[in-house]
């Protein structure tokens, strides 16, 4: 799908307007579920293609869902989705959307794990990584045993516990690996075989194992996860977001009066209702928005979902009285129209 900047974008190439409309009537009319079904590379680019048109469709909750469909494709593709990016056609909501998406899906991409415990302290003897512990409930506890040195995981030498930590978990879970390693000879009853100079005699072993997810041992609390993999992917989105993200505009704002102004376009009837604190908290968020400081993430949505949850257990609340009922109204209804700018 590559292809020079000077040609045609990818949402005007791939089909006139008027099939392009009819493809986005099915799929819009699809659910969650028979999205990420596809397996097909053309099928899938045309699921993306009706997708990424609805993030600038002009209703918010409809950008808002196609956003959440976008993420939701469970055979997603960077590179796919890096063809998408580098269209010159994209709108700014679009690209926004498209980047934020693409950053969360790389960052948080499932990482895989053996469940071993590692010998951290340096043995210039041996270039290996010795087992001192296994995780219960993962790959690891049926496979290998508590005195193993890891040599290779497929052809990758690895010669410290980051070494073996970075390779595991740049695959995923579910990934099948062939692991290397020397393992302490045992007797028929099961002790350790010692040479002249009482030293631990090994045997090379190679055996398969499934990864299991990182994810486990961080919910169970299974001892210290690495966390270079997910480091470098940070760096990669940092580095995705300089290239890809729109050119910030800049906007010359003289007072508060004027901020509001330029983020609403009027002021609410009632003054009291921007003193309410989770108002007070959206406008910060906005100003800070607005100022061009970051763009708005998926933390700033959550807490925005938040906010709204609280207001909508505020106005329900059976002791409000009708004057106050109506007050939390105005102020709802306020907070919906801050969430849509």
């Amino acid at each position: 799908m590559s292809r020079s900047r000077g040609e045609p974008g990818i949402l005007r190439d791939a089909a006139p307007r008027e099939i392009l409309r009819v493809v986005l009537a099915i799929f819009i009319s699809l659910s969650c579920s028979q999205f990420v079904m596809a397996d097909d590379d053309e099928f899938m680019t045309m699921q993306m293609i009706a997708v990424v048109e609805q993030l600038e469709n002009p209703s918010f909750e409809k950008r808002e869902e196609a956003t959440r469909r976008l993420a939701e494709l469970i055979d997603f593709d960077i590179n796919l989705l890096t063809s998408f990016l580098e269209d010159p056609d994209l709108t700014a909501e679009q690209r926004n959307r498209l980047l934020r998406v693409f950053n969360d899906k790389l960052i948080n991409r499932p990482r895989g794990a053996l469940g071993i415990s590692m010998n951290t302290r340096s043995n210039p003897r041996n270039y290996a990584v010795e087992i001192i512990g296994l995780v219960r409930g993962m790959p690891a506890e049926k496979v290998l045993r508590v005195g193993d040195r890891i040599r290779r995981i497929d052809s990758i030498v690895v010669r410290r516990g980051e070494d073996l930590s970075w390779v595991v978990q740049s695959r995923m879970p579910g990934d099948k690996v062939l692991i290397t390693l020397d393992r302490p000879k045992s007797d028929q009853n099961g002790l350790r075989i010692f040479n002249e100079k009482n030293e631990v005699i090994y045997e090379l072993v190679q055996v398969e194992l499934e990864l299991g997810s990182v994810a486990f041992l961080t919910e169970s609390n299974s001892g210290n996860v690495g966390n270079r993999v997910r480091e470098d992917r940070i760096k990669q989105a940092q580095v995705a977001t300089a290239r890809f993200a729109p050119t910030p505009k800049l906007i010359t704002i003289q007072n508060r009066d004027d901020l509001h102004r330029a983020m609403l376009g009027s002021d609410p009837d009632d003054p009291e209702v921007d003193k309410h604190p989770v108002i007070r908290l959206m406008l910060h968020d906005l100003e800070r928005i607005v100022k061009g400081e970051e763009p708005i993430t998926t933390a700033d949505e959550e807490r925005w979902n938040s906010y709204q949850k609280q207001l909508a257990l505020e106005v329900a609340h059976p002791d409000n009285s009708k004057e106050r009922r109506d007050f939390l109204m105005k102020v709802f209804k306020r907070f919906l129209q801050l969430k849509q700018r």
